[in-house]
């Protein structure tokens, strides 16, 4: 019943980003220019899976997918990080700049390193019921080579709860971690797509295995769930 409700809630929580969310036409920070920070590229880094296993009716195939949707949906939260038109940031680093909308006031504070660019956003005001007093809500950094970074969503309430997202491309491989807490218990998500389009899915709830699924580079998959145990295959759909 736990992971039932888990699950429930989290696709909901991913109906509501993917709504609200955006993607940009780059896949990696582009630097400052001027008084202009650098852009969080994260917005459009996504996992992409075989249109063999897309296109599956098999059950397990479209749960996958399912998980793969909520994973890639945590990027849309990097619409609070991209500078509106028109506005301009004071000088940096850091860059700071901020705009008020029906009550609330969003700051971005962006930041580098040597190696990173970051990003802190904080609401003050009101938003659908809730006060902030000056309350980091989001976080993010990006490798200035846009090979890995990630998001920290910190939640002001307790069902929606707190998200961390990170990623990784190397050599051609591409890994996504989702971590999620909240009143319903703990999860995470593992994904893994190779050069090829193959690749592994974890998800774990409350800190236990509860489903394995992999798929081959045309999209036949399988799987295996441990609470209860069980396992199965599916072929790729005809493109």
């Amino acid at each position: 019943m736990k992971k039932t409700t888990w699950m429930a809630w989290l696709l909901i929580f991913t109906a509501a980003i993917f709504i609200g969310g955006c993607s940009s036409d780059d896949d990696s920070p582009s630097g400052p220019s001027g008084d202009n920070p650098p852009e969080f590229g994260g917005t459009d880094l996504t996992v992409t899976v075989p249109v063999g296993m897309q296109n599956s009716q098999d059950p397990m195939a479209q749960l996958a997918m399912g998980y793969i949707l909520t994973a890639n949906s945590i990027s849309n939260m990097g619409i609070w990080f991209q500078q509106p038109g028109g506005l301009r940031a004071a000088d940096g680093p850091p860059w700071e700049y901020d705009w008020t909308q029906d009550g609330l006031t969003v700051t971005v504070i962006v930041d580098e390193t040597s190696t990173q660019y970051t990003w802190d956003v904080y609401f003050d005001g009101s938003l659908e019921g809730y006060i902030f007093d000056n309350v980091l809500i989001y976080s993010a950094w990006e490798d200035k080579d846009g090979g890995c970074g990630g998001l920290d969503f910190y939640a002001w309430d307790e069902v929606m709860g707190e998200m961390s997202w990170e990623w990784c491309t190397t050599g051609g491989v591409f890994t996504m971690t989702m971590w999620t807490e909240n009143t319903y218990g703990s999860s995470e998500i593992n994904v893994t797509v190779n050069a090829d389009g193959s690749g592994e899915m974890e998800v774990y709830v409350d800190e236990a295995l509860y489903l394995l699924i992999n798929w081959d580079s045309a999209g036949n998959g399988q799987w295996w769930t441990y609470d209860p145990d069980d396992n199965g295959s599916w072929d790729a759909a005809a493109n």
